[in-house]
């Protein structure tokens, strides 16, 4: 009995160490509404790395350029899921080119547009998303 227990608790103490996980997959979509297209996306860069198809992407970037004289900085995001979806956006918000600029390896990404403009931008970075 005293090895049973025992087995139990070295069984709970591996599976209680090895931490939360959850890493999904991508999903985008975009549909057209009263002449206004909507898109969202959201997804982690380890599950879209690890799906079982060779579609899926999801990330963003942010660029800078000048032109004449005048200096822009932008982002864009994007996303691919398992069939084909698509979703995209841009944006010159620094909040929003913030968060597009903390995405890393262990990153779950979120983000919304109306008519190609990011409305919303969020990442999370935890170790769960590994």
């Amino acid at each position: 009995m005293q090895k049973l227990i025992m087995v139990a608790l070295m069984t709970f103490s591996a599976a209680a160490s090895a931490g939360y996980h959850y890493a999904p997959e991508v999903y985008a979509s975009t549909t057209r509404y009263h002449r206004t297209t909507y898109s969202s996306a959201w997804g982690t860069l380890a599950g879209a790395a690890a799906s079982s198809d060779e579609n899926q992407y999801i990330g963003c970037t942010t660029s800078s350029y000048t032109y004449d004289g005048v200096s822009t900085n932008y982002g864009y995001c994007v996303a691919v899921d398992a069939d084909w979806n698509v979703a995209s956006c841009y944006t010159e918000d620094p909040a929003q080119m913030a968060a597009i600029a903390a995405i890393n390896s262990t990153s779950y990404v979120l983000f919304s547009a109306t008519d190609g403009v990011c409305s919303y931008v969020s990442t999370n970075n935890t170790s769960w998303t590994l």
